[in-house]
């Protein structure tokens, strides 16, 4: 786990944590931040930034509910417990955070369900920031004060909803299908902005498959440029035996496109 302390002589000597009856502890070597909870359920971290910038033993606020949830609650951590160490964060330049509002027991009027886990809420703040949950707490569903979530994860949903009211959000590639599907579902244009900023990011010969069916399922006809991009770059390269077998293929496909066309 990271040191506590700044003395180069004492880094590889352990450092009690001083915190009470620890119930558990998230760290890996290399990883520059460390979580620990205690039998109370708080979260605290601590380590380093960037290799630099000393991280004292802090603890943090709200009621999380896991090492994923603490994790995304420090803007300054590089890694989500739990999931995959390569992750990018994205932050609103709005200096307005409604994150009060979120799991706070003496406010809220709506709590939903993810795995027996509970994610309380403000129904009025949510249906100001979306479509979806405007209509979702309207008509018939304007008394419900419970909603069950079957589709997404307890870290996904409430991920989304603190991206609701922080603007920021923290996107991985265990976590990129169900973020899309829920920008889909939920018509969140700014989440599927970030989820195909990330991809941009992420796409590469390596990767490539893997988001192939995400692009085509849900039509990301904007990732285009950067196919074709990859294609020319590392694809074709490595498959020039095959070329000629390629483009009679895509002559073909040419073909019937323009007799389709007539």
């Amino acid at each position: 786990q990271r040191p506590i302390n700044d003395n180069e002589q004492d880094a590889k000597v352990p450092t009690k944590i001083p915190i009470e009856n620890v119930q558990s502890v998230a760290c890996k070597n290399h990883h520059l931040i460390s979580y620990a909870l205690d039998h109370s359920s708080n979260y605290y971290k601590w380590g380093r930034l960037n290799n630099k910038e000393l991280v004292p033993l802090k603890k943090l606020d709200g009621q999380l509910k896991s090492f994923a949830a603490a994790s995304a609650i420090s803007r300054d951590s590089i890694i989500t417990f739990g999931l995959t160490s390569t992750i990018y964060s994205f932050e609103s330049n709005d200096p307005i955070s409604f994150i009060e509002l979120l799991n706070n027991p003496d406010n809220y009027d709506i709590e939903f369900v993810i795995d027996n886990k509970r994610i309380l809420a403000s129904k009025c703040h949510l249906k100001i920031l979306s479509k979806y949950f405007s209509q979702m707490f309207s008509g018939d569903w304007q008394e419900n004060n419970k909603v069950i979530i079957e589709d997404y994860s307890y870290d996904v949903y409430y991920s989304y909803l603190r991206m609701l009211h922080t603007g920021n959000i923290q996107i991985n590639r265990s976590n990129i299908s169900e973020f899309i599907d829920l920008a889909n579902c939920y018509n969140d244009e700014q989440l599927m902005k970030h989820c195909q900023t990330f991809m941009q990011i992420d796409l590469n010969g390596w990767t490539l498959f893997n988001y192939l069916p995400l692009i085509e399922k849900y039509k990301l006809d904007e990732m285009n440029d950067k196919l074709v991009e990859l294609t020319i770059k590392d694809v074709i390269p490595k498959n020039k035996n095959n070329i000629t077998k390629f483009l009679k293929w895509f002559s073909k496909q040419q073909s019937s496109c323009k007799t389709k066309m007539r």
